[in-house]
């Protein structure tokens, strides 16, 4: 036994190094601050999705999301590029929000954008605003959105349920 887990360990890091060979067209980070370009790129691109999620420009969105895309709403929810386009931005955003909440991060061709902020679809139901993270790849050399994900930033109770209500859209009270 002492002598098999080395062996394996050995083995894994052998074949692991193996199997992601560093690129020149990487950059060698690992959850540091983004390079110069990167972090332009992004945040330009978070702009134009923001102006062009408002302005529901497919043109622009097309560009900026990736085919793969993935966004998992604050209800657990999870919709592709596709069902994002045909679902929600035909029937028109009246907000779009986000503030920085973290530093970015760069992961080699990735990077992490995590914000507060919202997509506020028209019509009566105001949510609170939620943490956002944006998670960009650099695919050929472009910055693609390949994933969105919202999380509520609502405090819960002691039974795990919020004190924000969805029908009425206003905070309740334990009586």
């Amino acid at each position: 036994m002492k002598l098999l887990l080395p062996l394996t360990l050995g083995t894994l890091l052998i074949f692991s190094a193996a199997e992601v060979p560093f690129s020149s067209e990487c950059p060698k980070l690992d959850g540091v601050t983004p390079s110069a370009e990167a972090r332009a790129a992004v945040e330009a691109n978070e702009q134009a999705f923001l102006q062009a999620v408002l302005g529901q420009d497919k043109k622009t969105l097309t560009r900026l999301v990736a085919p793969s895309m993935s966004y998992v709403h604050e209800n657990g929810s999870v919709s592709t590029r596709q069902q994002f386009f045909d679902g929600y931005v035909p029937n028109g955003y009246s907000e779009a929000v986000s503030k920085p909440k973290e530093p970015m991060r760069q992961f080699r061709s990735t990077v992490f954008n995590v914000q507060t902020g919202h997509l506020r679809l028209k019509g009566p139901a105001e949510d609170p605003p939620t943490t956002v993270t944006h998670i960009w790849a650099l695919q050929g050399k472009n910055w693609v959105l390949v994933h969105r994900h919202e999380s509520a930033q609502r405090r819960a109770d002691r039974s795990g349920s919020s004190p924000w209500s969805r029908r009425t859209g206003k905070l309740w009270k334990r009586s």
